[in-house]
């Protein structure tokens, strides 16, 4: 509703010129994607959740635990099969896995998405492919994340 009217606004041009305008939130760059690797992920999950305490993040094991429960029902069905590859429609749960952990974290961006940044579960989900194994590497991470988070006094909600 912008319209030229410089009686009640101090001769600035428009309506509400200015005023309650969204701030840009400020965002730490995003870390550069590093492959989950069976030799180190463990260490890697220790990592992330040691730096997430540091820096004063209160992820809660309920949160970290629903998504990892997300995980194991797709975990669960690749564990039955007995291909290589995963079917199309695991790798279609794979992508709804990925819309609701990015939606989880934009319903809490101090803590969960800190969380998914740090931890790179939401960019992981991109390498997985069609690999079982690579699945399978991802599903233990988060088991060892939420190990970590409570093994370092993760608060329960």
């Amino acid at each position: 509703m912008a319209f030229n009217d410089s009686r009640n606004n101090g001769g600035k041009q428009g309506y509400n010129s200015g005023y309650n305008k969204p701030k840009p939130q400020q965002t730490a760059p995003h870390k550069p994607y590093e492959a989950l690797q069976e030799e180190t992920y463990v260490t890697r999950a220790e990592k992330v959740i040691i730096d997430l305490n540091n820096a004063g993040v209160n992820v809660t094991t309920s949160q970290i635990r629903n998504i990892l429960a997300m995980v194991n029902q797709i975990y669960n069905d690749v564990i039955m099969s007995t291909s290589e590859t995963l079917s199309a429609a695991v790798q279609s749960q794979l992508r709804y896995l990925k819309i609701k952990i990015v939606y989880a974290a934009g319903r809490d961006p101090k803590n969960v998405k800190r969380f998914v940044e740090e931890s790179q579960i939401a960019d992981h989900l991109d390498y997985i492919g069609s690999s079982r194994q690579n699945f399978i590497l991802y599903a233990h991470y988060m088991e060892a994340l939420v190990a970590y988070h409570r093994f370092y006094g993760g608060k329960d909600a």
